[in-house]
């Protein structure tokens, strides 16, 4: 994972966001995996903010298999617009409408059957 330029800053980027020649390498878990693990049947809430990894990461998740009912993702400028387009439209493919928009591009989905 790419280190933040801000040395103050505790972030860290797989997706090169950052100017940044320093890495760390963190361990990592799957989504389910954690569920499984807790015990629990399905997210109510799912919000993530994963500095530019959004664009690989997002379309990657099963929503409807992982129970997510609230979907919050903030886009960062790693991808285009049009990228950005395909991300929000492979979210409405799984049921889900935006029912928010933040600025610095925070988006809020539901699940369609909620609204």
């Amino acid at each position: 994972m790419q280190r933040s330029h801000d040395e103050q800053s505790r972030s860290v980027s797989s997706a090169g966001l950052y100017e940044s020649d320093l890495y760390v390498e963190v361990p990592g878990r799957e989504l389910a995996s954690l569920m499984s693990e807790l015990g629990d049947e399905r997210i109510d809430l799912l919000k993530l903010d994963i500095e530019g990894a959004e664009y690989e990461l997002v379309p990657a998740l099963d929503m409807r298999r992982l129970g997510v009912k609230i979907f919050s993702v903030q886009v960062h400028h790693t991808g285009t617009v049009a990228d950005a387009r395909r991300l929000v439209a492979g979210l409405r493919r799984q049921g889900f409408e935006l029912v928010g928009c933040r600025p610095a591009v925070k988006l809020t989905f539901a699940r369609a059957e909620l609204l």
